[in-house]
């Protein structure tokens, strides 16, 4: 049964759906097919998922509130005409505290079936294997907070897939491979630092055949792209710098230059450098180059890079965050403005990373465009390979630069028509002094060049229109240059090495013209971090560096560039760079650990700490659940806290350190708190005594390696009663009793000393009166 139609988007002006020239061969677009899936479309792939070699497209669903179409995975399988089918829909998981955001589709369990991969985002990951006869099995559900975004791939080159996946809430990169035998997974984490986007994708960036995982990277001062090279979890990552911290909505690797080589993507808005795309393209050294900007008049949301028919280089397919056309840039080494074109889509909010994918859905060999629209359910953009009248080429001939009162000649003869033949020439004058055009036929014409200015070369522009046996034109123009213009030349000063916070003047008011007058001089920032250029008379340009620094300070680089122009409208460039060095932290010196008793008062001196580039403004000791006494010059005082005795405690104290740029500086103090020892009792005596003889009990060998035993109580605990002298004394003495009827009669006593800390100790002792 084919698939059910709901509606097409045919507003689109048929002229913006070609993604090339008017050449045979080349890819088109239809018209936007929408497609009602009955709940709120996550994410969409284009994979073969029934095995017969035919792509297929499998999209997620998550809530909308209808039971029938809510969290389920759902496949449009094309049968053998061409035609996608009806749904099969296979439900996920509806038990759940998060939505599924993320599909993934590869070979899980190396058995040569496609299977499918669901993250529910920082919960888990559902699978469903593709059974034998390419129905789909549900799997596994593996736990995993890393399910915001997966990716399946070969990660270590052996040939076996892996499953991927990074989190919003997270830091780290979470791989799982089935384990051939016995059935099971094996999990791998990597730490690297996230970023709030949880944008993650696969390519070989670094040109060893293998996938490389790439990410972004929150990082303190700037957003990174992280590349985990190969094995990833070898801790080999590599960190390539946007030089800000940026809002990231897309990510995509694929050659984008011709090279051979994969490149990385990415699609930024509402962030420090502007809605656009930064270009990471790979270089001879197998690693990223520092990201190119190109400036984007949408705001971009998730992109996807995809080869069309018969091209050396991918073309970048980006959806707009919110808005109704899908723009395609081809050219970013010429013209990417250029290369340029848009195709209208029903509009909606695209955040999804993966709401986008390319496939062939229909068997006609063109690459087709699937989209996730949140609102509206599947849309297809189906691509066709046309062959088409191909136009004829004019050739206007080369510009010429010709003195006053010269014949010049404008031959357009050597126009032609590919695949017909021309039918008729015409020239006309678009700009210039007026001139009479004298037409010799075959496209050539002649006329008389105007007189000479001083100083001032006029252009004249002409334009050549031909057309060819099946009534299309084609033009093209060629400019006439009457009289000579030296360029300016510019004067600059150099600039060394600044500080961050500095003001910076750019000063071209030397510059001169050998045959003429400058008119103007505009000074632009190529690179480095932007900055608010104040463009002053002559030449002249003031800005202030951006305050930026470290703990160790850091180097930025900024590149301007002077264009001069003169009265006859020549111009000259020139560049300008200098290094600019970032204010450094302040270095803290917290000063030497130190041992302390409880109730003793501690000293804390940071004033050994400095600022290399300023001075020091503020301190601040602090401890957890301690209340500590700061001083303006850095010293600290507090009672160290009573702790049980014989026991200790370390204290790590706090000192952080303000300079005058507004940095702060952290260091950290270890107290440690020694408790009081307890004395130890030790009694001196005969353990056999004769009965009414004189007892001597000796307590003066007790110690307290600390401090001083000042108090000793003996007491008497067992046997019959007798009566101690100076029982408050270290030794004390009395009469035995008589003994009784018994072999032996038995005394107890316990010697009690308390130290100088009033802490205290006991030891009991037994007699036998014989």
């Amino acid at each position: 049964m084919q698939l059910k139609l709901l509606s097409k988007f045919f507003i689109l002006p048929s002229a913006v759906l070609l993604l090339a020239s008017n050449a045979s061969g080349e890819t088109q677009f239809q018209p936007a097919e929408i497609y009602s899936i009955g709940s709120r479309a996550e994410a969409v792939t284009v994979a073969d998922l029934n095995n017969d070699g035919l792509d297929d497209v499998a999209i997620i669903t998550s809530q909308a509130f209808d039971p029938d179409n809510d969290f389920q995975l759902k496949v449009f399988l094309q049968n053998q005409a061409g035609q996608l089918q009806d749904a099969v829909n296979y439900p996920l998981s509806s038990e759940t505290e998060s939505l599924p955001k993320s599909l993934a589709v590869g070979d899980i369990n190396s058995d040569g079936r496609k299977d499918v991969a669901i993250g529910f985002a920082g919960e888990k990951i559902e699978i469903f294997l593709q059974a034998e006869d390419g129905s789909l099995i549900a799997g596994e559900t593996y736990p995993s907070s890393y399910a915001t975004n997966i990716a399946i791939g070969d990660l270590k080159g052996d040939g076996v897939n892996e499953i991927v996946g990074v989190s919003k809430t997270s830091d780290g990169v979470e791989s799982i491979r089935q384990a051939p035998q016995p059935f099971g997974q094996v999990r791998s984490l990597s730490f690297v630092m996230g970023h709030e986007s949880a944008l993650l994708t696969l390519g070989d960036v670094n040109r060893d055949y293998i996938d490389d995982i790439v990410m972004l990277s929150e990082q303190p001062l700037s957003t990174k792209l992280a590349v985990m090279e190969s094995n990833p979890f070898s801790s080999q990552i590599a960190y390539y710098d946007f030089g800000s911290k940026v809002q990231a909505n897309g990510i995509s690797t694929g050659d984008i230059n011709g090279d051979g080589f994969d490149d990385v993507v990415v699609s930024l808005g509402d962030s420090a450098t502007g809605a656009g795309l930064a270009v990471f393209f790979q270089d001879s050294e197998r690693k990223l180059q520092i990201p190119v900007f190109f400036s984007t008049q949408n705001n971009p949301g998730p992109i996807l890079t995809t080869l069309l028919q018969d091209k050396e280089s991918a073309r970048v397919l980006m959806l707009p965050k919110e808005g109704f056309s899908l723009t395609t840039y081809g050219d970013f080494i010429q013209d990417l403005e250029a290369s340029k074109y848009e195709i209208n889509i029903p509009v909606g909010n695209y955040s999804n990373p993966q709401s986008i994918a390319t496939g062939d859905i229909n068997s006609d060999g063109a690459v087709d465009i699937v989209i996730a629209n949140p609102q509206q359910g599947l849309i297809t953009l189906k691509g066709s390979l046309a062959v088409l009248n191909q136009p004829p080429q004019a050739i206007a001939g080369g510009d010429q630069s010709v003195g006053g009162g010269s014949l010049v000649v404008l031959d357009g003869s050597q126009s032609s028509d590919p695949d017909g033949n021309i039918v008729a020439y015409h020239w006309k004058q678009l700009s210039g002094a007026p001139v009479s055009l004298m037409d010799s036929g075959d496209g050539v014409v002649n006329f008389i060049a105007p007189a000479e200015q001083k100083g001032i070369v006029q252009e004249l522009v002409f334009e050549l229109e031909v057309e060819d046996d099946h009534g299309i034109v084609s033009t093209d123009q060629s400019t006439v240059r009457v009289g000579t213009n030296l360029a300016p030349v510019i004067v600059v000063e150099n600039i060394g090495t600044i500080k961050a916070g500095q003001s910076v003047r750019l000063d071209a008011s030397e510059s001169f013209d050998m045959d003429g007058e400058i008119v103007s001089a505009r000074w632009a920032q190529l690179s480095g971090d932007p900055v608010e250029l104040m463009q002053l008379e002559r030449g002249v340009a003031t800005f202030t560096v951006p305050v930026f620094g470290g703990p160790l300070g850091l180097l930025k680089g900024y590149v301007f560039e002077v264009e001069v122009e003169d009265n006859g409208g020549q111009k000259s460039k020139r560049t300008i760079a200098f290094i600019a060095e970032g204010l450094k932290a302040p270095i803290v010196v917290p000063g030497e650990p130190q041992e302390v008793k409880p109730g003793k008062l501690v000293q804390l001196d940071g004033r050994e700490s400095y600022d290399s580039d300023g001075k020091i403004v503020s301190y601040n000791w602090s401890a957890s659940g301690l209340e500590i006494n700061n001083n303006p010059d850095g010293t600290a005082s507090f009672i160290a806290p009573e702790i049980a005795a014989d026991t200790q405690r370390v204290i790590m104290v706090t000192l952080s350190v303000k300079d005058d740029d507004g940095y702060t500086g952290v260091g950290f103090l270890a107290i440690r708190i020694v408790g009081n020892s307890s004395p130890k009792a030790q009694i001196v005596t005969p353990l056999n005594v004769k009965q009414n003889s004189l007892v001597t009990l000796d307590g003066s060998n007790s110690i307290d390696e600390d401090g001083t035993i000042i108090s000793y109580q003996w007491q008497q605990v067992g046997g019959p009663e007798v009566s101690l002298e100076n029982a408050s004394a270290a030794i004390t003495t009395f009469i035995a009793p008589n003994k009784s009827d018994e072999e032996y009669t038995s005394l107890a006593f316990q010697l009690t000393v308390t130290d100088d800390q009033g802490d205290i100790n006991r030891s009991i002792i037994m007699l036998l009166v014989e």
